[in-house]
């Protein structure tokens, strides 16, 4: 696959804004205008997955009208030829992939719900923990353009591993901030996350080894904790 400069640098731009998300509902919006730009779509959406009550909420959508939005949530996404095929592939799918444009064309969900906001060659990436999925982004094409193209899936999946971090890192914060770490120990438990030892992360943030090891030992004794080991399964 060939990627530009361009691309590569959006990628590596989206990964820096994907490390300061949560799976909230404000910054799967601002994802959803990153991945429109990465793809070159004209409509997005993304939704959380509510498994105890068996349904998306939580709309965060792009240039579509929030009546249509709400005509979703109460009747189309439980009539969606769509969902119930894409939604436990573990990589981005193209709607072309899964049901021919001409056979959706011909559809109640295409007619009455996507051509309201003029949709018309969509992607779908449902992210997962495990076996659970957890929410999803779908950006789309009008009809004026043409279809995806591979290398714009093999772009989005190139995000699912920081994708998939998302939905831990609102806890991770809470932790934290209950913890009372102050920024310059936050930026130490980082490092310890990243796998960096004490001389590393003393010449990454530009401070002595002597004055780490006193972060570590005010760090520990807010975490209630005796090792890294310990540190990181609490905050992390």
């Amino acid at each position: 696959m060939y990627i530009s400069q361009k691309e590569l640098s959006s990628v590596v731009n989206v990964v820096d804004l994907i490390r300061d998300c949560d799976a909230s509902k404000q910054s799967r919006q601002r994802l959803t205008r990153h991945l429109m730009r990465l793809c070159g779509a004209d409509y997005g959406a993304s939704f959380s997955w509510d498994n105890t009550q068996g349904c998306y909420v939580d709309a965060a959508f792009e240039n579509m009208a929030a009546d249509n939005i709400e005509r979703y949530n109460q009747y189309f996404q439980y009539n969606n030829p769509l969902s119930k095929k894409v939604s436990h592939y573990r990589r981005a799918v193209a709607v072309s992939e899964v049901m021919p444009h001409k056979t959706l064309a011909k559809t109640e969900f295409f007619n009455d719900f996507l051509q309201r906001d003029g949709l018309t060659y969509g992607i779908n990436l449902f992210v997962h923990s495990g076996n659970q999925q957890i929410f999803d982004f779908r950006i789309w094409r009008s009809k004026k353009r043409q279809d995806f193209q591979a290398k714009h899936l093999q772009l989005l999946d190139c995000l699912i591993p920081s994708l998939q971090q998302m939905s831990k890192n609102r806890a991770r914060r809470t932790n934290r901030v209950n913890v009372g770490l102050t920024p310059r120990e936050n930026e130490v438990v980082d490092s310890i996350s990243a796998g960096m030892c004490d001389k590393q992360i003393a010449e990454c943030l530009n401070i002595s080894v002597t004055t780490l090891r006193t972060h570590l030992r005010k760090i520990y004794q807010k975490a209630k904790v005796h090792s890294r080991t310990e540190l990181i399964s609490k905050l992390n």
